[in-house]
């Protein structure tokens, strides 16, 4: 009796711990802010990009950021920390604010929309094979989405 009982609670407790490193992991790693490495064979200098996505890693909520930047216009959007969600508004305005302050001459549009972020991550990895006018008209084309929707 005495060993089925211990044998129940050393099962009991392994899997206990076992299921709570494994959230520990999950947690941690929806935490950290996530960027998209920029290549420096594209069309554009991204190095504006990376500035800015360095930017926002202090800012407090925010958990995945990708940035991309032509000439003129700095695109950047991210993902919000879910526990900071009600905030969305407040977060993204205090972003908009440090990057137009850092970022004097660029156009900079800021957005906390999943569909944004999605079709920015995806311009962002395809940066090297497009031409200069073809990524510049898709980065008009997802700020006045993101003007849209807002």
């Amino acid at each position: 009796m005495n060993k089925r009982l211990f044998f129940m609670t050393v099962l009991v407790f392994s899997l206990l711990f076992q299921g709570c490193t494994q959230n520990n992991e999950t947690n941690d790693s929806q935490t950290k802010l996530q960027t998209i490495s920029m290549k420096t064979s594209h069309p554009y200098d991204q190095s504006i990009s990376v500035k800015a996505i360095n930017l926002i890693k202090e800012v407090d909520g925010i958990q995945q950021a990708v940035s991309v930047n032509t000439d003129q216009d700095l695109l950047v959007a991210f993902k919000v920390n879910h526990f900071k969600r009600f905030q969305r508004q407040k977060i993204e305005a205090n972003t908009k604010k440090i990057l137009e302050k850092h970022f004097k001459d660029y156009q900079v549009t800021t957005s906390n929309d999943l569909k944004i972020f999605i079709e920015t991550e995806k311009l962002a990895k395809e940066q090297d094979k497009q031409n200069k006018k073809k990524f510049k008209k898709k980065v008009k084309k997802i700020i006045q989405l993101s003007k849209e929707q807002a």
